[in-house]
């Protein structure tokens, strides 16, 4: 069912190339029936969210080819954007991390985790997929609050953040209903439900003036990347047996990494790709529209122990 779906809202061709990346469980693709199962559309969200980050990284679309020359494919198992948290953004649809969750539970996805970033003035939050953990990736959302930094920054990030438009919302709101009721969407409904949902996962708001992103970088980088790429994945992090071995294979093949990171108790290993750098609009004073390289996005790598639907985050991950 998910083939079919995708093949709905992007055309046979795209969904094709889509599913020799990435790996499907047999539960994403039931017998046909009226109605799509949550875990089915949760899968095509990740699918389409994935084909946006190809778009936007050239060293992802590298690990993907690779991958389907050696005849293996890509098992996601989580993935990671960023938001900010303020009293101006989200609306009626709830702030920061709410915004997103507006869209997720939904879908059927809880919040599991939260992690305190006392230096990044934010905090992590995981959102698993409830009745398939083990399938279905896992959302990590940073959540930026911007009334822990100064007057100067909360100043630049409301001339930023303030008054975006609520993507598609009215029509999401009634796909929205029905999934909390438990009634279901059919195909066209789904497809419909997953373009529009898509929508919410990128920059709403104008490019941001170039001022406003210099005073926001210097006191959170993560707040200066929202401003130019909003709600966009950061990353998507794929699931591997041995991360340290595929390290190894990166830096034979000279990519630069990031260091690994692990858990506290051993459980999770994460390392990831140095973000691509890539231009992005920004406007002047004069409101001229200027494109400076920015960091955009990276694949990244898991090695997440025996059980991993059991496995949780900490801090030190992120």
């Amino acid at each position: 069912m998910l083939t079919d779906l995708l093949s709905h809202v992007v055309g046979q061709a795209r969904a094709q190339d889509l599913l020799h990346v990435l790996a499907v469980d047999e539960r994403l693709e039931p017998a046909q029936g009226d109605t799509v199962p949550l875990p089915v559309l949760a899968g095509g969200l990740h699918f389409l969210l994935f084909e946006g980050l190809l778009n936007r990284s050239s060293s992802a679309v590298t690990i993907a080819g690779e991958a389907i020359e050696r005849g293996e494919k890509l098992r996601l198992d989580h993935v990671g954007l960023a938001i900010l948290d303020a009293p101006y953004v989200g609306g009626v649809c709830g702030r920061g991390r709410h915004h997103l969750g507006y869209i997720l539970e939904p879908l059927g996805y809880v919040q599991t985790e939260s992690h305190s970033l006392l230096e990044a003035r934010a905090t992590a939050h995981v959102y698993r997929f409830n009745a398939l953990p083990a399938i279905v990736p896992d959302f990590v959302i940073i959540e930026v609050h911007a009334l822990r930094f100064n007057q100067s920054f909360q100043g630049a990030a409301h001339s930023v953040f303030a008054n975006a438009p609520l993507p598609g919302h009215v029509r999401v709101q009634t796909a929205l209903r029905k999934l909390a009721n438990a009634q279901g969407l059919n195909r066209d409904e789904a497809a419909e439900f997953l373009q529009n949902a898509f929508a919410w996962f990128g920059r709403q708001h104008v490019p941001p003036r170039k001022a406003d992103y210099d005073v926001l970088i210097k006191s959170s980088p993560i707040a200066a990347w929202i401003a130019h790429e909003g709600q966009n994945l950061s990353h998507a992090s794929v699931r591997v047996s041995h991360l340290s071995a595929t390290m190894d294979a990166q830096l034979r093949e000279g990519r630069e990494l990031q260091p690994m990171k692990t858990s506290l108790d051993q459980s999770i290993k994460l390392a990831g790709l140095v973000p691509d750098i890539g231009p992005r609009p920004f406007r002047e004073a004069s409101q001229r529209v200027i494109h400076e390289s920015v960091p955009i996005a990276h694949l990244s790598f898991i090695e997440r122990g025996e059980l991993p639907a059991q496995t949780r985050f900490d801090p030190g991950l992120f």
